[in-house]
């Protein structure tokens, strides 16, 4: 999955989620599993880019100069970082803590 794919993966997951889980079917669930596996990928290829990458997403999506003009701000960008560190960080991160 390139960067592209992954972001586009990643917004789309969070929208969802955001939503309820009434909205969670069996697409999301296999577009959930395949971000895991790019994010363990990523992990294990090169984990500070990865977390570079991770976090330019975020100020790009809530911190940048056009998203804080249309009114995202800190509290957006806390609360999709919450949702990637339940959700997929915390999955990924903790299967690739007992392999190094």
């Amino acid at each position: 999955m390139n960067d592209d794919a992954l972001k586009e993966a990643l917004i789309h997951l969070y929208t969802h989620d955001s939503q309820g889980p009434a909205t969670r079917g069996t697409h999301e669930e296999a577009l959930r599993a395949r971000c895991r596996e790019a994010i363990w990928d990523r992990l294990i290829e090169d984990g500070l880019d990865f977390r570079s990458w991770i976090s330019a997403l975020v100020r790009d999506l809530y911190l940048s100069d056009a998203a804080l003009a249309d009114g995202q701000g800190i509290e957006e960008a806390c609360e999709f970082w919450a949702w990637f560190d339940q959700t997929m960080w915390t999955v990924a991160r903790r299967t690739y803590a007992t392999i190094t």
